[in-house]
C-alpha cells in the first residue's frame, strides 16, 4: 500500500514537472488590465512585443510595436504613456500617443510568436480612462 501511494507521488510530481517544462516552451498570449494602475499586464513573464487596440464600432484602431532589438520589452504597459521603445500606429499613420474615447468599448489584442492570440475588453469611462475589464480568456490574477 505505500508503495502504491509513492508511485503515485512520483507520478504526479513527475507531471507537474513535464508540465512546467512545456510552460516554458509554449507560452501564452494572456493579458489582463489592472484597472488601478491603468496598465496591460502580461499573464506570463514574456514582455509585450505587439498589442492591437480597436474600438467595438471600429472607428479608432491602434497598432502597438515593440521595436528595439537591443532590450526585452516590458511585461507591462501604460496605454496613457508608450515607452519610446515601441512604435504607435493608428490606422497607417505614425502617432506620438493613444486617446481613447470617452465611453467606448476597445478590444485589445495580443498576439506575438507561436501561441494563438489573446483578447481582452475594455470599457472607458466618461473621461476616457479605462473602468472596466471583460477577458474572453480565463483572467490571470496578476497584481
Amino acid at each position: 500500500m505505500k508503495l502504491i501511494k509513492i508511485t503515485i507521488l512520483i507520478f504526479l510530481i513527475f507531471i507537474f514537472l513535464i508540465f512546467s517544462f512545456f510552460s516554458c516552451f509554449f507560452p501564452s498570449n494572456l493579458i489582463t488590465f489592472d484597472l488601478k494602475k491603468q496598465l496591460v499586464k502580461s499573464c506570463n513573464c514574456a514582455g509585450i512585443y505587439y498589442l492591437e487596440i480597436e474600438d467595438e464600432d471600429m472607428y479608432d484602431e491602434y497598432w502597438i510595436k515593440f521595436m528595439n532589438s537591443e532590450n526585452s520589452p516590458p511585461t507591462c504597459l501604460s496605454l496613457f504613456s508608450i515607452p519610446k521603445d515601441y512604435d504607435i500606429y493608428k490606422g497607417t499613420m505614425k502617432v506620438n500617443r493613444i486617446k481613447l474615447r470617452p465611453c467606448t468599448r476597445y478590444r485589445i489584442t495580443r498576439s506575438q510568436g507561436d501561441a494563438s492570440g489573446a483578447t481582452i475588453h475594455v470599457i472607458t469611462d466618461e473621461h476616457g480612462k479605462v473602468a472596466i475589464c471583460e477577458s474572453d480568456e480565463i483572467n490571470c490574477n496578476l497584481k
